[in-house]
């Protein structure tokens, strides 16, 4: 309900003197109308002095948001433990084994390699320094990330809100399952990193009037942030939007420019390396990428992540299942439809909800591109905008709690909504496990992706069951016929069954779909030496060092190929250059005390 001037001026006048319940039953609205006008407002932020809330209970605002605050933590934290403390034995899973093979990582140089986002090289360096190749600190990370994350949440949201919307928030973000994949997931837990050096910059921010220190905090926080992803570039937006929604904007524009500038900055370096990003893509899925349409993009993304946070039932790694009849996508259009239409109207009724809807969409703009550059869906490009959802139902769910005729009905909803996501959280979590599990359930969510029957390929192939991996990446090659690394994986199934000749073109097929997977030339050179045709085993053993010249192990293989041909002193050689590579190589050493 909209306030006319008059009463907008009565809740200005009598504010001081009298309380929200006794105001709102003056001008005939509901209290939560004369909360929300307050908070567009700014009082709650600016005004020092103490007002009545609610059946006469007195307290600033900054009480208000400290209230009980060591309670808070502790009951996130024991939450948000229990939801996962107990994962911290879990394997290395997918992309994990690729942070253990950044280069430089065990040097202090890896901060160089990378420097737009230093501070996630900074990470993954002192992490493998205190464990090496353990996985247990770097997810142990991820979690404490996370719980840094759910009490700025409450902070925040007390601040511009109210403290019993921020608890529930909160609560509800430590546990939602669709957040498992950013903390669990080694590989997501840059997107809890970011998300904390974002929140601490928005809540210094809020708080710059209080302390002129704070701004600079902010800034600082706001440079860690974009230092930690490219997913941070959304700053100055977020900023902007607290402006129209809760501040000053004519008064305090000026504050916006240094995050634009920063982020600026690394946007046109992002900009700048978007050819490279697409042609590593290209490599990767072996086929062009291709532009998306935003027409199909953003209504399938926004819905398919309300859809998710309110019925968590399909959760995976890889969201490809993206054909839909056409009353599936028109339901995906009104849902989005719906959602700029409550945007738009909330800006006028209840900047509460205008804002976190808002906050909702534009922390999703980096991953809504329309260069193809991004899945359409995953779960870890969620985990900031989650908020802005999880915002609405706890306001809602408040909105019950608050009314005498529906308590009890808000309170059960609340505490059946707290346990079906904790039990949906430690479900999921058995997923992750290890690959096995992992691979298994995504057959269920993702059976079209042919990513998903490689992984399966693979995990029966360390069992021993070669039928069913041969089975699997057939499956992976006939969803996509271009799938280089799927044909590599078959050539090693017909290694392992001893048809060398299947074998042989597997690998010749790959390569040639891939001319830099350098494994496959590697097996040719095998087949070949074993075959004692050791021109054509040294001619691919060459190819596969060009491609890539770091490996100790392919300049081994070279060796037993030269010693083969007699030629120990080209042995001696690459001997020498394995171990350059690799000083501690037992096998290299031996070889070459024979020469």
């Amino acid at each position: 309900m909209s306030l006319t001037s008059n009463q907008k001026k009565y809740i200005r006048k009598s504010i001081t003197d009298l309380s929200i319940d006794k105001i709102a039953k003056a001008i005939n609205v509901h209290k939560n109308t004369v909360q929300d006008f307050l908070i567009s407002e700014n009082y709650l932020e600016n005004n020092l002095k103490k007002i009545e809330i609610n059946n006469e209970e007195k307290y600033s605002n900054e009480e208000a948001i400290f209230l009980s605050k060591s309670m808070v933590f502790a009951i996130l934290i024991v939450l948000i433990f229990v939801c996962y403390l107990w994962t911290l034995g879990f394997k290395f899973v997918s992309d994990d084994i690729y942070i253990l093979k950044v280069k430089n990582l065990g040097s202090i140089k890896v901060i160089f390699d990378q420097p737009q986002i230093f501070l996630a090289s900074l990470h993954y360096f002192v992490v493998n320094k205190l464990v090496g190749a353990s996985p247990w600190l770097y997810r142990l990370s991820n979690i404490f990330f996370h719980g840094g994350n759910t009490y700025l949440i409450y902070l925040i949201v007390a601040t511009i809100s109210f403290p019993f919307v921020a608890f529930f928030l909160s609560l509800i973000f430590a546990i939602h399952p669709i957040l498992i994949e950013s903390i669990t997931w080694v590989t997501g837990g840059s997107y809890t990193r970011y998300t904390f050096f974002l929140l601490g910059a928005l809540f210094f921010y809020i708080k710059k009037n209080k302390k002129k220190h704070y701004y600079w905090y902010s800034v600082l926080f706001s440079i860690m942030a974009i230092s930690s992803s490219e997913k941070a570039i959304i700053i100055p937006l977020l900023f902007l939007l607290y402006e129209i929604s809760f501040g000053k904007i004519k008064e305090n524009w000026k504050k916006l420019i240094p995050y634009f500038g920063i982020t600026g900055i690394w946007v046109l370096f992002y900009l700048s390396q978007i050819g490279n990003r697409i042609s590593g893509m290209e490599m990767q899925s072996y086929g062009q990428v291709k532009t998306l349409n935003p027409f199909f993009q953003i209504p399938v993304a926004l819905a398919s992540y309300i859809q998710l946070i309110f019925w968590p039932d399909k959760l995976t790694l890889y969201h490809s299942e993206m054909v839909f009849t056409p009353l599936q996508f028109g339901f995906m259009v009104l849902i989005t439809l719906s959602l700029f239409a409550s945007i738009g109207t909330s800006y006028f009724k209840n900047k509460q909800i205008f804002f976190w809807l808002s906050f909702f969409v534009i922390s999703l703009l980096p991953t809504l591109t329309p260069f193809g550059i991004s899945w359409i869906v995953a779960e870890r490009y969620v985990y900031l905008g989650s908020i802005g959802i999880f915002f609405v139902i706890s306001y809602s769910l408040v909105y019950l709690v608050k009314n005498e005729k529906t308590k009890i009905i808000g309170y059960l909803l609340f505490v059946i909504c707290l346990l079906g996501l904790m039990t949906l959280t430690i479900i999921r979590n058995m997923d992750w496990r290890n690959e096995d599990t992992l691979w298994t359930s995504m057959i269920r969510t993702s059976p079209s992706d042919p990513k998903t029957h490689n992984n399966l390929g693979d995990m029966y192939g360390r069992q021993g069951n070669m039928q069913k991996s041969m089975e699997e990446f057939k499956r992976a090659i006939e969803i996509n016929p271009n799938y280089a690394d799927a044909y590599h994986n078959l050539g090693n199934v017909y290694i392992n069954t001893k048809k060398y000749e299947l074998a042989m073109k597997s690998y010749q097929k790959a390569a040639s779909i891939n001319p830099n997977l350098w494994q496959s030339y590697q097996n040719i050179a095998a087949i070949y030496f074993s075959a004692k045709q050791y021109d054509k085993a040294l001619e691919n053993m060459d190819r596969a060092i060009k491609i890539n010249p770091n490996e100790s192990g392919l300049y081994m293989n070279l060796a037993v190929i030269y010693l083969q041909m007699g030629n120990k002193v080209k042995a001696k050689v690459v001997v020498l250059k394995a171990l350059e590579i690799e000083p501690n190589n037992e096998k290299a050493k031996k070889i070459l005390m024979s020469l």
